[in-house]
């Protein structure tokens, strides 16, 4: 079958074949990937705080109880999120270093610092819809707020307590993020540690960069490579 390359007719089975990466290149890329997604779950969970902090729903059909609501929801779904990608990623540079990665002990440990984000999660996706005391509370003045003798009290009672909750959300994002890093620059390090095709070309041949991991980082535990039994 011929076909038209500039202007000159060539045959199709004299074109070049699809270029395609070796399958230790298709793992080493899947890998950093994976990491990138894990990052860009902990960067969105970061932005959780400043959502709390702002209200541009004035005058549309979401009421403040509606909106803290749904930003808690988010926020907790957040941290399902990074556990998955946590595990896809610990897996994906898994297969390409020599070693073994532990990432049991890793997902494990995950889920007991966060064991009420996640619990929380489930709760929503399986059951009903975040609830607190809190906005509860904003709710019920919103209701009150319709009110013609006593509305504008209640709507006052409503905002405060609006105010109140979402300073105390963006409070608790902000910390427990900061918690989250720590998986997140776990995994960092390990794969600089281990993973010989992220480092430079010109210290392949002379000293690997040594990487600062804290020895209580249950990331940096557990993703200490096992060496894996020799072939015969």
């Amino acid at each position: 079958m011929l076909s038209l390359v500039e202007g000159f007719p060539i045959r199709d089975d004299d074109l070049p074949g699809e270029f395609q990466f070796t399958a230790e290149i298709n793992r080493q890329h899947e890998a950093i990937l994976a990491y990138l997604s894990l990052a860009q779950s902990f960067y969105t969970l970061q932005q959780c705080e400043f959502y709390f902090r702002r209200y541009p729903f004035a005058h549309l059909p979401v009421s403040k109880e509606d909106h803290i609501r749904n930003m808690c929801e988010m926020y907790f779904n957040r941290f399902y999120e990074f556990k998955e990608r946590l595990k896809r990623c610990l897996n994906a540079v898994d297969a390409t270093i020599e070693g073994t990665i532990n990432t049991g002990p890793v997902l494990k440990s995950f889920a007991k610092d966060f064991d009420q984000e996640l619990r929380a999660r489930n709760s929503i996706h399986h059951h009903e819809r975040f609830d607190d005391g809190a906005i509860h509370g904003i709710g019920l003045a919103l209701i009150m707020g319709y009110s013609d003798k006593v509305g504008p009290g209640w709507r006052d009672v409503a905002n405060r307590g609006y105010r109140r909750s979402s300073a105390e959300w963006a409070a608790r994002v902000k910390r427990r993020s900061k918690m989250v890093e720590t998986y997140l620059e776990a995994v960092a390090g390990a794969m600089l540690d281990m993973c010989s095709y992220l480092q430079p070309e010109a210290a392949k041949a002379s000293v690997t960069p040594s990487v600062t991991r804290s020895a209580k980082s249950p990331a940096a535990r557990a993703a200490k490579p096992v060496k894996k039994p020799k072939r015969s």
